[in-house]
């Protein structure tokens, strides 16, 4: 006996974990569906762009740094079903790095409130107002050193 179920949404999205040597990480604090949430600077993938791309665009928009990709901790999967009652699966593709000196010369995000620069305690003193599961799944990859080369994520343009 088979079963049909609607598929939902999937949205392909790319973060920076940015940790600084005072043992911080930088957060952005955000409006979206009409909460203020906590994140890592990230968002969604923009056809032409590789996702390393869109984790230095992200970081730009939404913190304005200029960031520096240095490793892969990998994918992070979440599931939750919006306002509209609509199911939606996010693949984040995290990427840790650093921050270069400069600044982007894009606008910031209309949705971003402020910048944050959060011990792992206090990121965690705040976990419902977490965007996703994901926000404390990418900082314990980063701080069990699941650190991978940038290039091992193997992005290719199918033009073949």
């Amino acid at each position: 006996m088979s079963s049909t179920r609607e598929l939902g949404q999937t949205r392909l999205t790319a973060a920076a974990i940015i940790h600084r040597d005072d043992d911080r990480f930088l957060f952005v604090e955000e409006k979206t569906g009409g909460r203020t949430v906590l994140n890592q600077p990230s968002g969604g993938w923009e056809v032409g762009e590789t996702l390393v791309q869109t984790s230095i665009r992200e970081a730009a928009e939404e913190a304005g740094v200029l960031f520096e990709p240095i490793s892969f901790l990998g994918t992070f999967i979440t599931h939750h079903v919006n306002d509209r009652g609509v199911q939606i699966c996010s693949i984040r593709a995290a990427f840790a790095g650093n921050i270069l000196p400069g600044v982007p010369g894009v606008p910031l995000d209309g949705a971003i409130i402020r910048t944050h620069w959060f011990s792992y305690d206090e990121v965690m003193a705040h976990r419902e107002k977490h965007r996703s599961s994901a926000v404390k799944r990418c900082l314990d990859a980063y701080r069990n050193g699941q650190l991978w080369p940038v290039d091992s994520l193997n992005e290719a343009d199918d033009g073949v």
